[in-house]
């Protein structure tokens, strides 16, 4: 399958057999670029029942595979159970901000991408 087709269908099927999205990519070798593959991912996000560390992982590998193919991404919500903030995940360090619990972890790693 070539990179750019499976870019595409990522975002709308996600990964079969539990294959991490940067390791299937790494047995292709066809560059995907924003001109080869535009889009928008609308409406992710990683349940507040995953744990933290395997959300920003699944998070990250995500993002980048979306910044590299030049998309464009709308978080499933602020606050709640997908959100940075309020999110109610058991296994974060919140850090106040204005009266609401913000997951400056998630946050930083939705600025960097």
């Amino acid at each position: 399958m070539k990179r750019r087709q499976f870019v595409q269908d990522l975002a709308v099927l996600g990964v079969a057999a539990g294959m991490a999205p940067r390791a299937a990519l790494a047995a292709d070798d066809e560059p995907t670029t924003a001109s080869t593959a535009g889009g928008h991912v609308g409406e992710w996000g990683c349940f507040n029942k995953t744990p933290h560390d395997v959300a920003l992982a699944w998070m990250g590998d995500y993002l980048s595979l979306w910044k590299e193919a030049g998309w464009g991404w709308a978080l499933w919500n602020l606050r709640g159970s997908f959100g940075v903030m309020d999110s109610e995940r058991a296994d974060v360090a919140y850090e106040d901000y204005k009266g609401r619990k913000l997951d400056r972890k998630m946050l930083e790693l939705l600025r960097r991408n």
